[in-house]
């Protein structure tokens, strides 16, 4: 993997700096493709997808629920579960 990488095209004293076989592969492949995939997930959910995901993340309970943040929940009760929740429960779970 730490060889030179040098490109297909026959003649190799044209090539211009000195790229690795794993810097090519890392970057220019794996970059590529993480893009691409990310393209595609933007494309196949809308935001307010997104925003529930990722406000979900504060309910993960690993590490003895380590990521919990009151202030990601109550946000999260109030735009998605507001029928769920009574203003009483809201208040509470504020606190």
């Amino acid at each position: 993997m730490n060889a030179s990488y040098k490109k297909a095209t026959g003649r190799s004293c044209q090539q211009q700096g000195s790229v690795t076989v794993y810097q090519y592969y890392h970057y220019d492949i794996f970059n590529s493709i993480i893009d691409i995939q990310l393209e595609e997930l933007n494309s196949r959910f809308s935001d307010k997808t997104m925003e529930l995901l990722v406000l979900s993340f504060a309910l993960k309970p690993k590490d003895n629920f380590k990521s919990f943040k009151v202030d990601v929940i109550y946000k999260l009760v109030k735009k998605f579960y507001s029928e769920d929740f009574n203003e009483q429960e809201m208040y509470y779970l504020r606190s």
